[in-house]
């Protein structure tokens, strides 16, 4: 269509525009109108579409009312928290990531137009000055409108939610106030889809690694990119700087940049996986080497393959892929075992539901651990015998004790020192069997 001939209320007859009550833009003000209408027209396009059955709650981006509006997110917010109030809509936040599930609440929106001022108070002079100048497809002629209310405020409704699926190529038809009541669509060509999850422009393996390191309690973490319009947005210097050193040592490209070409070859995931492994038990746990871990805790990841200041000298990753962390070897005095068998128990399931039946060796401080967590074990149960509501075996108290922990800190994060700790038999073992119905 030639555009060059055709003047300014063209635009505002045929063009881009939004279907807005009158009155609940007088009453909720432009912007909370405008969102509310957007939500219907969203809600209208997806039934259309066959995507939600009438009534089902839908989701719609920010960004996509940001892009049909301009509105920002703070004033889409205040908007939606007063349709809420309002009682005009509802929302729940689901999924991941987050996003508002919102459901129209027609009825409630019928009786808010029917209790807003008629138009027959609106001030003559107004509704003058409106007929020269209306916009977006709204003609207002000057015929004295009737006097009765329900006809008005049915047309109200209807002005509200006539919209058509497809461009109307009937002329206008104007009701008593003029207004037209079939409404045309958006004219502009530019399709409305859902929006996408975020592209990840990182290369995934090395986003893994960052996302292990980062799961390792204890250790230094980093702060990914945050999405910003689908993608990652610009990353910190450290982020940049580790992710590319990953991304050389994936590829055998970095030790010989830093003047370790002896130690230059392709490492797999795996490899890194491992060394991370055993770095974060000589990091963090007190039965391995080093007794002062302070320096180990604060390593960056980058430093982790290459300490800078200490160069032609193994680094840590170099260290851990070679061999494990050396466990303390200094004499430890045996705890004193009230129920041997409690500690055989507890130990078992232990290696069973955390190390996922990883057979190894327990330093002498970890079999103390286990014996010292048998010794609460054996006094708790005798402190809840009274309060219990069904018969439960030694062996099943040894599975709860780890079930509590399971649940309350994750499998990943369980360690030997959670099996000894007071907290766990005074507080965590103890709400999960008031959770489980087992005690009082």
């Amino acid at each position: 269509m030639n555009l060059e001939n055709k003047n300014s209320s063209w635009y505002l007859e045929i063009g881009n525009y939004l279907a807005l009550n009158r009155s609940l833009l007088k009453k909720l003000g432009p912007f909370t109108a405008i969102v509310l209408s957007e939500l219907i027209n969203w809600e209208r396009k997806l039934i259309n579409d066959k995507l939600i059955n009438p009534g089902e709650p839908f989701y719609l981006f920010q960004s996509v009312i940001s892009q049909r509006t301009g509105f920002s997110k703070d004033a889409q917010t205040n908007a939606i928290k007063r349709l809420f109030e309002l009682k005009l809509i509802n929302y729940e936040l689901h999924g991941t990531p987050r996003k508002n599930y919102y459901s129209i609440n027609e009825g409630e929106i019928k009786k808010f137009i029917e209790n807003i001022e008629d138009l027959n108070d609106y001030d003559e002079s107004v509704l003058n000055g409106l007929s020269e100048s209306a916009p977006s497809g709204l003609y207002i002629n000057n015929k004295e409108s009737t006097n009765n209310n329900n006809v008005i405020k049915a047309k109200e409704l209807r002005s509200f939610t006539s919209i058509t699926s497809t461009v109307s190529t009937k002329p206008p038809v104007e009701t008593d106030l003029g207004v037209v009541s079939l409404l045309k669509r958006r004219t502009d060509k530019t399709l409305l889809e859902f929006e996408k999850l975020p592209r990840q422009k990182y290369n995934g393996i090395a986003m893994d690694i960052i996302n292990y390191w980062n799961s390792s309690p204890g250790l230094s973490h980093y702060h990914l990119p945050p999405i910003i319009n689908g993608q990652r947005g610009e990353p910190t210097k450290i982020f940049k700087q580790t992710y590319e050193t990953i991304q050389k040592v994936l590829n055998g490209k970095f030790y010989t940049s830093v003047g370790m070409s002896s130690k230059d070859r392709p490492y797999t995931k795996e490899e890194i996986i491992t060394a991370v492994d055993r770095f974060k038990l000589a990091a963090t746990h007190p039965g391995f080497l080093p007794a002062d871990k302070k320096s180990l805790k604060n390593l960056k990841l980058d430093v982790f393959f290459y300490n800078p200041f200490s160069s032609y000298v193994s680094s840590q990753f170099l260290k851990c892929l070679k061999e494990e962390p050396k466990p303390v070897t200094s004499v430890i005095k045996r705890e004193e075992e009230k129920n041997p068998q409690l500690t055989i128990w507890i130990k078992e399931i232990y290696i069973e539901k955390v190390l996922l039946g990883e057979i190894r060796k327990f330093s002498n401080i970890e079999e103390n651990k286990f014996i010292i967590g048998a010794n609460h074990l054996y006094g708790t149960m005798r402190r809840l015998q009274r309060r219990e509501n069904m018969m439960t075996t030694p062996h099943e108290w040894c599975q709860m004790v780890v079930n509590s922990l399971i649940a309350s800190w994750g499998r990943d994060k369980v360690h030997i020192g959670h099996i000894a700790s007071d907290y766990t038999y005074s507080e965590t073992l103890t709400r999960y069997l008031k959770n489980k119905g087992r005690i009082d």
